[in-house]
């Protein structure tokens, strides 16, 4: 999924950028809080104001 700031919001940190990709994770089922063998995910950003995630939607224990 990307993620992208509207034109009229400030620009954010990269913290702030490392939580929005967090609770994206989360609220899309990929992140699962307690579950240790979840998904693997990546945040990257290669453009300002602009947020890619990228998901194995194949948890580690293969379900």
């Amino acid at each position: 999924m990307d993620i992208r700031l509207h034109p009229q919001n400030r620009d954010l940190t990269g913290p702030e950028w490392a939580e929005v990709a967090h609770r994206l994770a989360r609220a899309a089922g990929i992140e699962i809080p307690g579950k240790e063998h979840g998904c693997r995910w990546i945040a990257v950003q290669v453009q300002p104001r602009r947020l890619d995630l990228i998901a194995n939607l194949i948890h580690l224990d293969g379900a």
